[in-house]
């Protein structure tokens, strides 16, 4: 699993960006498939549960933790603007963010969909920390047990690939490297460095991770990512635009270069 992640990250952005790419269609496919069936063989139950609306806790508790998730899925917005493509005007900006907006929302109504139906039964059986893991050993079909084990393999692979990749970007020229002279093994000593790192932390085991890292990380990217993207770096690129408007740049509005620019 290393070598995969130290291959991939070591020979730059292109390649982190075409491996992530297919990656994701990988997953899309992966998740599509095991939630389909996995809702329909719990429809009934589904029904009962939008039918009765029973809830516990109370919605501001709700809000919170739903802040909270964003706020940890923030944290690789820095190492996905390493390996991204550049959005060159405000109208492919507003066009990507449409499209992220629709894929993870389909995703995250149909994953919770399905769970709201399975709910009561794992968590009998104690298997809250990868409940869907769960779900698919239930549906007796080993094509969807193994599209999730995929699609794990390529969640993990994809994530570990753009977040080393963003360490590489930042520290390969950090100067208790500069003695070193090629590229290529001041990024294999930062890939390894940061692997060794993760390895470390997850020595710990996957249920606190998920229980504790989880949701402090989430706290953690609302203080340093969510607000000050909503605020400064907001007021940033409204200031950028304005700037570029007056001194009357090439092109309309729709055409200013945003290439170098990393305001937020």
């Amino acid at each position: 699993m290393g070598i995969i992640l130290l291959t991939m990250t070591i020979f730059g952005a292109a390649m982190v960006s075409r491996a992530s790419t297919i990656m994701s269609v990988g997953i899309l496919s992966s998740c599509a498939v095991i939630f389909i069936l996995g809702i329909n063989a719990k429809a009934p139950e589904i029904s009962n549960v939008f039918a009765v609306r029973e809830a516990g806790g109370n919605i501001s508790q709700g809000i919170l933790k739903a802040f909270t998730y964003a706020g940890f899925q923030s944290v690789v917005i820095p190492t996905m603007i390493s390996c991204g493509k550049t959005l060159r005007s405000p109208k492919q900006v507003s066009q990507s963010m449409l499209i992220s907006f629709l894929i993870n929302s389909v995703a995250l109504v149909l994953s919770v969909v399905m769970l709201l139906g399975w709910y009561s039964e794992f968590v009998r059986a104690g298997e809250t920390t990868l409940p869907s893991l769960y779900i698919t050993k239930q549906l007796g079909k080993s094509y969807v047990f193994w599209a999730y084990n995929i699609c794990l393999f390529l969640c993990f692979i994809s994530t570990g690939v753009t977040t080393i990749y963003g360490f590489v970007e930042r520290f390969e020229k950090a100067k208790i490297l500069s003695t070193i002279k090629e590229i290529i093994v001041r990024r294999i000593i930062v890939a390894c460095f940061i692997m060794a790192i993760s390895m470390g932390i997850s020595m710990v085991g996957l249920d606190s991770i998920v229980k504790y890292g989880y949701g402090y990380m989430g706290y953690l990217g609302i203080a340093i990512i969510i607000i000050p993207f909503l605020t400064v770096g907001a007021y940033k690129n409204r200031k950028f635009l304005k700037e570029q408007a007056d001194t009357g740049s090439e092109g309309s509005k729709d055409e200013i270069s945003f290439a170098g620019r990393a305001e937020i």
